[in-house]
């Protein structure tokens, strides 16, 4: 599979001389299918309010929401379609800088690994 290649953490297309690049391969192509999945944050994309990761609520001492908010980054990442199973997952949170980090390791459905670290910078809830 292909699509117009993003740059990571950003939301510009890469452009060559040729004009916009497309991925280069396939965990090119999933990575950024993932890291679109996980940047939507719940109730913003109009044609499915349901769709997205859930606020994190403003008094981050509530230890109650990082359960809740770590199930929804695994089921949405397992929900990609392409992604057979996830294989590990470690969240984490650095409260100094308010981002939340996840490094995970799923499994394609082709049989390659997918690899990742990515930091999800904390909204408060509107």
């Amino acid at each position: 599979m292909k699509d117009f290649a993003i740059i990571p953490h950003g939301s510009k297309f890469i452009w060559e001389r040729n004009g916009m690049r497309f991925t280069n391969n396939y965990l090119e192509y999933m990575a950024q299918k993932v890291r679109s999945a996980i940047s939507l944050y719940l109730g913003e994309w109009y044609l499915n309010r349901k769709k997205g990761i859930p606020y994190i609520p403003t008094s981050l001492d509530k230890i109650d929401h990082r359960p809740l908010l770590e199930t929804a980054l695994i089921v949405t990442i397992s929900n990609v379609k392409g992604i057979k199973k996830m294989i590990s997952f470690q969240p984490s949170f650095d409260e100094r800088e308010r981002v939340y980090k996840v490094k995970f390791v799923a499994q394609c459905d082709n049989g390659e690994i997918l690899d990742m670290n990515e930091d999800i910078p904390i909204k408060e809830a509107a």
